[in-house]
């Protein structure tokens, strides 16, 4: 077991403190044996993301977000599901920034790489547009976020089951928006 996955353990346990210290030494060991843009140390900086985000220090998880997003789109190109996975991430944060049209443009562009993807994950579509789905009620247009949340929660049925966690939270979002 490595010492990011033991930081990602703490950090989910909610034992911030002990995630952030390990995150910082698997990046501080990472750096010194493969160098600053590797995809291992892309994950590190976006563990400690979560954790800055779960603190409340939004502006430490944006660049840190950032720094991953970068190191990403150098190792796989700009159009790749991990650069996806990062700009939905990205975007949640911009988000809680209020930041949001910067926060569309992160979700939509990972929902336009997820689709356009040769091969799409439909879990992995569902929830770019349930994210997207989420910042388009907060800005008030209910008609397209419910939408992007009926795709996403069909998909969501086909792929994990009508009684997954994540079914629930679509069904939430989509009576919120339907509020």
């Amino acid at each position: 077991v490595t010492r990011r996955h033991l930081a990602m353990t703490e950090s989910a346990l909610g034992n911030l403190d002990a995630a952030e210290a390990l995150y910082l030494e698997a990046l501080a060991t990472l750096e010194a044996r493969v160098g600053p843009s590797h995809l291992e140390i892309a994950a590190a900086v976006n563990g400690l993301a979560v954790v800055a985000r779960k603190r409340g220090d939004l502006l430490q998880a944006r660049r840190l977000l950032e720094r991953s997003l970068e190191i990403v789109e150098g190792i796989y190109g700009p159009e790749h599901r991990e650069v996806a996975g990062t700009l939905n991430n990205l975007g949640n944060v911009l988000g809680d920034l209020g930041d949001l049209d910067a926060a569309r443009q992160a979700f939509e562009r990972a929902l336009a790489i997820r689709e356009g993807s040769p091969s799409p994950n439909p879990l992995e579509v569902a929830q770019s547009l349930s994210n997207l789905g989420g910042l388009l009620r907060r800005e008030g247009d209910v008609e397209g976020a419910v939408i992007l949340l009926e795709r996403a929660l069909a998909m969501r049925e086909a792929g994990s089951g009508p009684d997954s966690r994540l079914v629930a939270l679509t069904l939430a979002n989509l009576g919120d928006a339907l509020r």
